[in-house]
């Protein structure tokens, strides 16, 4: 089923990457433009310095003379970005992986025959459905396949549902782009190798329906997973509501009482809501939005409730957690 013209105003193409948010909530679904390769940043995790480092390996066909160089491939990609391995949060762990993984992945390329074309970040894109995407590895030849790469938290023995319904959908773009699905469909994970996942027709049919029934939908549905990191969070008012209710156990918002800041930096903020009061400690500067003023209405976001009682709320902010002082203003 293609997409109309009101649909593509007003929702726009989506990747597979943000189609799982998009069917959790379409009001939280991104829109990430038309099909294009995105220019290189700069190197801020371990992860990016692997996929940099898995598309120079392919691109320079040492996958073929030199399969044990994958790790090689890392630390180049690091030094160009001007960074050691051991300044990036797991970066010898990758690397080390890296090692370990390096020569299944490139056996795993070889089964496709001496002649298979293997490309690595390149878009693929269905413009009749407003999907495109960009595979980690597509392998055409005597075995085809489309493979993503997993380096961290999501490089699980299994696949979550968000990653299966990526790669079905990146499935969907292979035959949609080739003719045919691909033989193999499957994530390769650096911490436990190729994890394949069923992806029959009706599967990957299945997927793309469920993304254009997504398009079609209105209004927010509130949810831990999919609410946690929405870009839309502060000013979301069903997300708000839902944290009144309870539903939502990593929010609050309320009035600034009193603001403190310790010899750490970290910052301390009293608050008071309609229902309770609350004490939020180890705030980092960098997470806030806004100047922090007594009588200013504040929201925090990904904060961890330590305990609860009539009199008050303690709460503690993390890496993760966001602040915006006065959003209503």
């Amino acid at each position: 089923m293609a997409v109309s013209a009101d649909t593509e105003a007003k929702i726009g193409w989506v990747t597979p990457a943000a189609a799982w948010r998009l069917c959790l909530c379409p009001a939280s679904a991104s829109h990430s433009g038309g099909p294009h390769k995105p220019a290189p940043g700069p190197v801020e995790n371990a992860g990016q310095a692997a996929h940099l480092a898995l598309q120079s390996w392919i691109e320079s066909r040492s996958f073929i003379d030199r399969p044990e160089s994958l790790a090689q491939s890392f630390d180049d990609a690091c030094t160009s970005a001007g960074v050691h391995v051991s300044e990036l949060r797991n970066g010898r762990m990758t690397r080390a992986r890296l090692v370990a993984r390096g020569t299944q992945l490139a056996a795993l390329l070889a089964s496709a025959g001496s002649g298979a074309d293997i490309t690595c970040e390149e878009p693929l894109a269905d413009a009749s459905r407003l999907l495109w995407g960009i595979p980690d590895i597509v392998v055409r030849g005597s075995r085809t396949m489309v493979l993503d790469l997993k380096t961290g938290a999501d490089a699980a023995t299994d696949v979550s549902e968000s990653v299966r319904l990526q790669l079905l959908l990146y499935s969907h773009l292979f035959r949609f782009t080739y003719g045919a699905l691909p033989a193999v469909t499957a994530a390769f994970s650096l911490a436990h190798g190729l994890i394949e996942i069923p992806a029959q027709p009706e599967a990957v049919d299945l997927a793309v329906e469920s993304v254009i029934a997504a398009r079609h939908a209105t209004g927010a549905r509130p949810s831990p997973e999919g609410c946690r990191h929405c870009p839309r969070r502060f000013a979301c008012e069903s997300h708000w509501a839902a944290v009144h209710e309870g539903d939502l156990a990593d929010a609050l918002e309320g009035v600034i009482s009193e603001s403190a800041t310790a010899e750490s930096g970290l910052i301390a903020l009293r608050i008071s809501s309609q229902a309770s009061k609350h004490l939020v400690t180890g705030i980092s500067d960098e997470t806030i939005r806004g100047d922090v003023a007594v009588g200013s209405h504040v929201r925090i976001v990904r904060a961890l409730q330590l305990s609860s009682s009539e009199r008050q709320a303690m709460w503690r902010g993390g890496k993760t957690t966001a602040v915006e002082v006065d959003p209503l203003g």
